[in-house]
């Protein structure tokens, strides 16, 4: 299962129901009853990968809580007469004595943007645009003296100003102590999509278990393609790698949550059984693929689907003598057979590989309209021809790709299509295998 991100959790102690990659600032501990905002809680031990992220600019990505836009002041005025105010120019700030002392910093900001929850709309911050810091250099009454050591973006009167809080650059990476799920709230810049080194706020925090540094993945859930699934009763069978098992729990448990049956997919895509594979490096290999996904996912797979479709001509019988009932690696046929093996029993459901979306979509580039016809196409001759003997079709589909809004609607004409017509059984694969194997095929008689 492709396409995931990991990215690295900064945990704002002011609002634990709120992780953000960005900027933190001190405030005093006994305003919020708890640490200061970004900093590490030095009773907490998280689980070390053994890996350190350098994340640069983190200063400059800024959230902040209800609590830190309260008790922020603000830019009074400058000797400068000029509207914009850059590296060096002196500022007078808000806070005097017993507030702050020579040699504070600060971080200065503007244009708060409210963070909600994607899935309560409760407001559970703020983001904003950092544009510098500077150090108080005289202390006078009511109000300090500062000069700007870094500027951004021209400071103006009136922008924000709150407590500076240096974070370190390297980051330890570290596992989550316990199953952690949230949905990103937001993305700056008005941005839909994010890559490599972009910050995103979630609405998680401490509360759930994380602190700086806590290593999580970020999935497109494929929503899309499970509502169309739900819309027409679909109960999809899901093949799934063990990297992929093994290192999102969360998707294994929603799967199941479905209902899905989840088959052995391998190790990982990239790792492809051939004929050049020695036998001894197949049968451990696939051996390996069964014991680690029955730890993943709690049952043993029944079915099998070889990255890629790869097998050899030793694949069936290890896959029978393995364990697995069902394979799908077969593209040759529309009907279930029974394959020989000496150890076990072994049915194919072979997939429509013209009518796989990787192979019309990705790799043949058919334009998804001409997908939908072809698809529509399929259905009516194979459902002719079950009229007299029953056909299979078994439509291998990845969320990534048929899950674009784009191509989803496309999808669901499809499968309206299909299931309305009279006799039409959408089955998974023990489902069909049993119906199969309780009603094997008779030979015609002269």
């Amino acid at each position: 299962m492709d396409g995931y991100t990991e990215f690295v959790e900064e945990v704002p102690a002011s609002n634990d129901e709120f992780a953000q990659m960005a900027s933190t600032d001190e405030l005093e501990i006994g305003e919020m009853d708890q640490l200061p905002v970004g900093m590490p809680d030095a009773g907490k031990q998280g689980r070390g990968t053994g890996r350190v992220v350098r994340v640069s600019m983190r200063e400059n990505m800024g959230f902040v809580s209800d609590v830190q836009l309260r008790a922020s002041t603000t830019i009074l005025g400058s000797p400068s007469d000029r509207r914009h105010l850059s590296l060096l120019d002196t500022i007078y700030l808000g806070l005097g004595e017993g507030e702050v002392e020579v040699g504070d910093e600060f971080t200065f900001y503007r244009n708060v943007t409210g963070v909600r929850s994607p899935s309560s709309n409760r407001l559970i911050g703020y983001h904003v645009d950092v544009l510098g810091w500077a150090e108080v250099i005289e202390v006078t009454g009511d109000t300090c003296v500062a000069v700007i050591r870094q500027s951004l973006e021209g400071t103006m009167r009136g922008d924000r100003v709150m407590p500076r809080h240096k974070m370190p650059a390297n980051i330890e990476v570290k596992f989550a102590e316990q199953g952690i799920e949230g949905e990103v709230a937001f993305m700056p810049a008005s941005r839909t999509l994010m890559a490599t080194s972009d910050y995103v706020f979630v609405d998680v925090g401490a509360v759930q278990g994380v602190e700086i540094g806590t290593d999580l993945e970020v999935y497109d859930p494929g929503y899309r393609v499970e509502d169309t699934r739900a819309k027409f009763g679909i109960t999809p069978t899901v093949g799934m790698d063990v990297l992929t098992a093994e290192n999102y729990p969360f998707l294994v448990r929603h799967l199941k949550g479905l209902g899905c049956e989840i088959i052995a997919h391998g190790i990982s895509v990239s790792q492809q059984i051939t004929e050049n594979m020695p036998e001894q490096e197949e049968r451990e290999y696939i051996q390996s693929s069964m014991e680690r996904m029955t730890e993943a996912i709690g049952t043993t797979p029944a079915g099998w689907l070889g990255p890629e479709y790869g097998e050899s001509s030793r694949t069936p019988q290890l896959l029978a003598q393995a364990g697995v009932s069902h394979i799908c690696d077969g593209t040759n046929d529309e009907q279930p057979y029974p394959i020989k093996a000496p150890q076990g029993q072994l049915t194919a459901l072979p997939i429509n590989l013209p009518l796989d979306d990787v192979n019309a979509l990705f790799d043949r580039h058919i334009p998804i309209g001409r997908y939908e016809l072809m698809l529509k196409e399929g259905f009516d001759a194979l459902y002719q021809e079950g009229a007299k003997n029953a056909r299979l079709l078994v439509l291998n589909l990845h969320p990534w790709l048929m899950g674009q809004p784009f191509r989803v609607r496309y999808l669901s004409r499809a499968l309206d299509y299909m299931t309305r017509r009279e006799g039409v059984w959408t089955a998974n694969g023990p489902e069909i295998v049993g119906w199969y194997r309780s009603n094997p095929p008779q030979a015609n008689k002269p």
